[in-house]
């Protein structure tokens, strides 16, 4: 795996430095995008706002062909897909309405079911579009999977001290959130997929999260064991893009 920290002087150079990455490993991966099966997973919070944006301009959705990916998600709060906390709806409503990707090129995660039924419905999606059954080994190989950071060192729905953290097999597992959320409820990918992807790109802003983000990038075992997101690794590239906000 080849780790690569990069800075930049607002969150706009960040999207865009996030664009073409994806527009890279799209070109690098050029046979699997025209089988149509390229697997993108995206992320929810406020950070990747400005690169959804920018993958809804017609300019970006044309060149990457942005209606052919196949979108899955880190992980999904347990609300209904028109609820505003909803990762799917921020998703729809940034770019997705103004791609227009055939509805099973949306593998969403149902948050309006139970958790448990959520995470189940979920795993079966991932493992029809790998085709994988019970008696394999393999793990899902995202293409591509954008991934956040928390002020308390999370990504995705994995948060210190859940035990999803020591998950070794299933690929989505159920999350539970601090009280101060106003969902707790939640349905994350486990570190078999997340750390399976080919690439993984972490978009980092807020002053917040400086010293957790100097830590996890020191490598330390104590941020290893502190800092959910500092598990995180992949199968070819692990990408920090963070803004000057927080360097």
């Amino acid at each position: 795996m080849r780790q690569e920290v990069k800075h930049f002087s607002d969150l706009d150079a960040l999207s865009q430095a996030a664009l073409e990455i994806l527009a890279d490993a799209l070109n690098e991966q050029g046979q699997t995008a025209q089988n149509h099966t390229f697997a993108l997973a995206l992320s929810g919070g406020s950070t990747p706002k400005t690169l959804f944006k920018l993958m809804g301009l017609p300019q970006n959705s044309s060149r990457l062909e942005l209606r052919d990916l196949h979108y899955f998600w880190a992980d999904e709060r347990c609300v209904g897909p028109t609820e505003p906390q909803s990762n799917y709806k921020l998703a729809i409503d940034l770019f997705l309405n103004k791609v227009l990707p055939p509805p099973g090129n949306l593998h969403r995660i149902p948050g309006e079911l139970p958790p448990k039924e959520a995470a189940h419905a979920y795993r079966n999606d991932l493992r029809g579009f790998f085709h994988h059954n019970a008696s394999q080994d393999t793990v899902a190989d995202l293409n591509v999977i954008l991934l956040g950071l928390g002020g308390d060192g999370n990504t995705a729905s994995l948060f210190p001290g859940s035990p999803a953290l020591d998950e070794t097999k299933a690929w989505v597992d159920v999350a539970t959130a601090p009280a101060s959320s106003p969902v707790p409820g939640r349905v994350t990918l486990t570190y078999p997929v997340i750390n399976n992807a080919h690439t993984v790109v972490f978009l980092v802003s807020g002053m917040d999260k400086k010293p957790v983000l100097e830590e996890i990038l020191a490598g330390t075992p104590e941020a290893w064991k502190k800092y959910p997101a500092a598990r995180v690794k992949a199968r070819e590239r692990l990408f920090w893009l963070i803004s000057d906000s927080t360097a």
